[in-house]
């Protein structure tokens, strides 16, 4: 990052979400998530895991209030989300979602668009520097006035993550950031989080399909079965038995150079 972007700003400490027992259902007698808890640390990466259908996105949603959990609580900064107003909440935490804008705006207008919730009349000097120093971390300053709808896959799903990092939070969500990138982007995607999380305590979570990727980038991991948690912790909870267990693969954990990597042999 550039040394005129510092994420978080706009808080008084380093960001944190938490999660506790929270349970949700679309139907009546139909839980998508069932007491489901879980910590977002500043300065920490957690990887939310699981199979298609697990409650993975869903639980995205209830931490970023876009759902309302049925069953217990989301705290951001240990004030229950569902009292604070979706402009406050915007200042707090940016939410980088599956589906995304897709206008014949540039890239300089769609990052400028994520500064919306601290804008009361025109742009200031100070929101378009946030968005110059944005641009820069992104390096996509020879695209800044290019419409979005000319860029790569991985060129745009950096102008989506640039929309929410102007907004200068100290929580991020990211609903599986790196889905349909090539490997030479995902890794882009995914070390300019890990950048923000070292350097600027931002506490950030992603819904994730690929473990290697997750165990590259991630310190934390919370894995999901049929919507409930059935791990969280550390990159020691990922084991052969738990792969296994909820990817139905035959699978073995191996370390190689102090890094962990999941090999997989055949479906069970």
């Amino acid at each position: 990052m550039t040394s005129d972007l510092h994420i978080g700003d706009t808080m008084d400490k380093p960001g944190r979400l938490l999660a506790d027992e929270i349970g949700f259902s679309f139907t009546p007698g139909d839980a998508v998530l069932s007491k489901v808890s879980a910590e977002i640390h500043a300065g920490s990466f957690l990887a939310v895991l699981g199979v298609n259908g697990s409650g993975k996105s869903t639980l995205l949603n209830c931490l970023a209030a876009i759902l309302r959990a049925k069953h217990g609580k989301v705290l951001l900064y240990g004030q229950d989300i569902a009292t604070i107003k979706r402009t406050q909440r915007a200042q707090q935490l940016a939410y980088v979602a599956q589906k995304n804008f897709t206008n014949r705006s540039s890239v300089y207008d769609s990052l400028l668009i994520g500064r919306k919730p601290f804008i009361t009349g025109v742009p200031t000097e100070d929101d378009y520097a946030i968005v110059d120093a944005v641009i820069s971390a992104i390096g996509l300053e020879r695209h800044a006035l290019t419409y979005i709808d000319e860029l790569s896959g991985g060129e745009y799903q950096k102008v989506v993550l640039g929309r929410a990092l102007v907004q200068c939070t100290g929580v991020l969500l990211l609903d599986e950031p790196t889905n349909n990138l090539d490997i030479a982007a995902e890794h882009s995607i995914l070390s300019l989080v890990r950048k923000l999380v070292d350097t600027q305590d931002v506490a950030a979570a992603a819904v994730m399909h690929d473990i290697n990727l997750a165990l590259d980038y991630c310190d934390r991991f919370l894995v999901l079965s049929d919507g409930r948690a059935c791990a969280h912790g550390g990159p020691e909870i990922i084991t052969d038995a738990l792969v296994s267990e909820v990817y139905r693969i035959s699978a073995t954990v191996h370390t190689v150079a102090d890094r962990k990597i999941v090999l997989v042999d055949k479906p069970i």
